[in-house]
């Protein structure tokens, strides 16, 4: 099994903790993981090695205030993805552009798991709609608390 993890901020994050332990644990069960992260900081990516990944990045920066792809559409990251989504048999995308992203951009035969870890707001401008129309093609979404279990029936995912 091969599985691509898209993640939206790739930093020393409890969310990115758990992606990258489960993503170990899983290797030693035969499933190999690429990390295609939107935005990454310099300890990010050293928790991704740490745990033997090599992080593939769209956008580093030296801190990470409100990552535009944790929150947005992006069109770009999507393009850029889309050159990623070879040879795979699942993609699991965690925070809003990740999973839209992932949405847009990996083949129809693919499932897409999306996945939530906090309460989704929008912080840099209400992109309901575009969650909405990616809801369409996530076939299982993860979140953690009432708040994003009431977004996602709200997205009938």
């Amino acid at each position: 099994m091969r599985i691509n993890r898209v993640i939206a901020v790739l930093d020393p994050g409890g969310a990115q903790l758990s992606m990258l332990r489960l993503a170990r644990a899983q290797s030693v069960l035969g499933v190999e993981t690429r990390l295609l992260a939107g935005d990454a900081t310099p300890q990010g990516i050293a928790l991704a090695r740490h745990y033997g990944f090599e992080a593939d990045v769209f956008s580093m920066h030296d801190e990470i205030g409100h990552s535009a792809r944790q929150w947005t559409p992006d069109n770009a990251f999507a393009d850029w993805l889309a050159d990623r989504m070879d040879h795979i048999d699942l993609v699991h995308a965690h925070l809003f552009g990740a999973w839209w992203a992932a949405a847009r951009s990996t083949p129809r035969h693919v499932p897409v798991i999306a996945s939530e870890h906090d309460r989704l707001t929008w912080p840099l401008g209400d992109h309901s709609v575009a969650a909405a129309a990616a809801a369409a093609r996530i076939d299982r979404f993860f979140v953690h608390g009432q708040d994003g279990r009431a977004f996602g029936r709200g997205l009938s995912v």
